[in-house]
């Protein structure tokens, strides 16, 4: 496939080429300026509250899964927090900028790390428009938004499935590894493994399926499972994580949950049926959960498990579509994942990489973040916003942009269907 930054220029309306050094290194420029000028200045009052409380908390000896609200992952990026509160404390104690700034490093980072991937992995495959895949990485307004002013780490997790999905066939060890820091930053990368699996099992080669389990398998244990002996921390709030994020209640950019925002328009009733009694069905929070297993099993019968990375990749970008489709919860930054394997299947496989699919899901999530957040409110810790207003101005668009983006998952996940079914009649054809 051939990504020639003409298309950008033609998106974007540039007269001018990112294959110019100065070009591309004003868009690196810009893009680390940007991000160094709002990293400590900005963040989602909710989280980053709590990743602030949970350093200074977990530096005072007590277990971050004691506050409440708390931090609601595995302990892993509890501990990043607990590690920045005691660095930037040694540095300028009490200077709430400067923990901010290290709580956020890793995110910074991540950004830098993924397009020198990116770039990398475009010149192995021989493929024109790395720069442009990074270029829209970069200077995705989205992607600035969720990652380094909101305060996510979804980058990271980005970076950590698509190393181990990359280095499965070659290196079993070092995916394992990877994608089990990645299970202990967010649970959902969890949902890949039967995918992983089942494919270092079409190898053939069980000492790779035993390299990847174990490498797997002592990292859960170390990152996970380890923090809590070693502080003496009640595993109990570790199961309650798992609980509450099998089975959430209706919120954010999650299909399911339109029928809570159409209350916000005084819509409580679709004839006979309350809108009420639908949203807190909870058989409806577990759908997901058969969804996705029907999505694999399919696959499996199938045999669209890929002897490639770039088959891979499509297979578990389409059961994390499933996932986005049908869980009770969406945050708006889980959306990133998706254009992250969008854009490495741009570097790595022999498809068009699809333009409007990234600008139109980056635009929809970003429309909806700023109306449901508020994006006034991500001026934290700087200014207290009220972001009533905006949010009251955004309530009669929150149900119709969920359509949107439900409209939208459906079309990527045929499409995603579609090309993997291709890509395996190919492999019949061309073993």
């Amino acid at each position: 496939m051939q990504i020639d930054s003409t298309r950008i220029k033609e998106l974007v309306g540039l007269s001018v080429s990112l294959s110019d050094q100065k070009v591309w290194y004003a868009v690196l420029g810009f893009s680390v300026a940007v991000r160094l000028a709002t990293v400590p200045f900005t963040g989602n009052p909710f989280d980053l509250g709590i990743w602030m409380n949970t350093g200074s908390y977990v530096g005072f000896g007590r277990s971050p899964y004691d506050l409440h609200p708390h931090i609601g992952y595995p302990p892993l990026w509890a501990l990043w927090c607990w590690v920045s509160y005691m660095f930037s404390n040694s540095i300028l104690p009490g200077n709430q900028f400067a923990y901010i700034f290290a709580i956020k490093t890793p995110i910074l980072c991540a950004d830098y790390v993924l397009i020198s991937m990116l770039l990398r992995l475009s010149k192995e495959h021989g493929i024109r428009g790395g720069r442009a895949l990074s270029a829209l990485y970069l200077l995705n307004p989205y992607v600035l938004t969720v990652g380094v002013i909101w305060g996510m780490m979804d980058n990271l997790v980005g970076v950590l499935v698509i190393t181990s999905l990359l280095l499965i066939k070659n290196r079993p060890s070092w995916s394992g590894i990877s994608i089990a820091l990645g299970v202990a930053l967010k649970i959902y990368p969890i949902l890949f493994l039967p995918l992983m699996i089942a494919f270092l099992a079409s190898t053939q080669k069980i000492r790779n399926v035993a390299r990847w389990t174990i490498a797997f398998v002592t990292t859960s244990i170390v990152s996970i499972w380890f923090p809590f002996l070693i502080f003496n921390w009640d595993v109990g709030g570790l199961i309650g994580v798992g609980t509450a994020q099998m089975a959430r209640s209706p919120a954010a950019i999650a299909p399911i949950a339109f029928w809570s925002y159409l209350s916000d328009i005084g819509v409580t009733n679709l004839g006979p049926i309350s809108l009420e009694t639908v949203q807190n069905q909870q058989l409806l929070r577990l759908v997901w959960i058969p969804a996705v297993a029907l999505c694999i099993i399919i696959m499996f019968w199938k045999r669209k498990f890929g002897r490639s990375e770039s088959t891979l990749m499509r297979e578990c970008l389409l059961v994390y579509l499933i996932y986005l489709i049908t869980a009770p919860s969406i945050s708006e930054q889980l959306f990133e994942l998706v254009l992250i394997f969008m854009l490495f299947l741009g570097a790595i496989a022999t498809f068009r990489f699809p333009y409007a699919s990234y600008i139109i899901g980056s635009t929809i999530v970003l429309a909806f973040l700023s109306l449901h957040a508020p994006l006034t409110s991500l001026i934290f810790p700087v200014y207290a916003i009220n972001g009533t207003a905006l949010m009251e101005l955004g309530k009669p668009f929150l149900p119709w942009l969920i359509m949107l983006f439900t409209l939208y998952l459906m079309v990527e996940i045929v499409k995603t269907g579609e090309t993997i079914s291709r890509a395996n009649r190919q492999t019949t054809l061309h073993p």
